[in-house]
């Protein structure tokens, strides 16, 4: 690897490491607490089985998963 391709992949490194998906700033630190609680409900709910999401009965593992996004989904409003 010559000079130019070291330095090439240097500054993609320092680029993708320095970059901020999120305005800064408070604004971008709640979007950012805002995604990443969306993301741990989504992950979550996939893991409910769908008789227990429908209501129709629960087990303990689907409660304790419920009962977690419903705290997370109170906490990020």
């Amino acid at each position: 690897m010559d000079i130019r391709e070291r330095y090439a992949k240097f500054v993609q490194e320092e680029i993708r490491e320095n970059s901020n998906p999120y305005p800064t700033g408070i604004q971008g630190f709640v979007a950012g607490v805002a995604s990443e609680f969306q993301r741990v409900i989504d992950i979550l709910q996939d893991h409910v089985c769908p008789s227990c999401e429908r209501g129709e009965y629960l087990h303990d593992s689907c409660e304790g998963l419920l009962s977690s996004i419903d705290l997370l989904r109170e906490e990020s409003k």
